[in-house]
């Protein structure tokens, strides 16, 4: 009977294996066309459907570094189930020193974020 489980227990986990390698499959792609469709945009904000899956957000971003090197991306994806957003950013040098400073621009848009999650809650009550 443990054998049975185990099997199951792995089979359960190779299919959770492929269906987070399908999300990234999608978001790397759907984040392909976009950047070849409008290139060197100065400033992109986007939200993904790639859940709490920070890795398909990673892939994301690689994207916009090699093929969109002028652009600023900041990234987001919420798995509603989870209550999680993840957030991922990048920001070329040369708009660094112009001010926009990754870890800058996710705190100030993270702290906006809270405070409307917030808000909303406030209101539910």
């Amino acid at each position: 009977m443990r054998e049975g489980l185990n099997a199951l227990k792995k089979k359960i986990i190779d299919l959770e294996k492929a269906a987070k390698a399908d999300i990234v499959k999608m978001v790397v792609e759907a984040t392909r066309q976009e950047v070849e469709a409008t290139p060197d945009q100065p400033l992109v904000i986007k939200q993904l459907e790639a859940g709490a899956d920070l890795k398909a957000l990673n892939e994301a971003v690689k994207i916009y570094k090699v093929k969109s090197p002028r652009t600023a991306a900041m990234l987001f994806s919420a798995d509603n189930t989870a209550g999680k957003v993840v957030v991922q950013c990048w920001v070329p040098k040369e708009t660094v020193t112009k001010g926009l400073k990754a870890g800058e621009w996710v705190n100030h848009v993270t702290c906006l974020l809270f405070v409307c999650l917030f808000r909303r809650r406030l209101r539910r009550a």
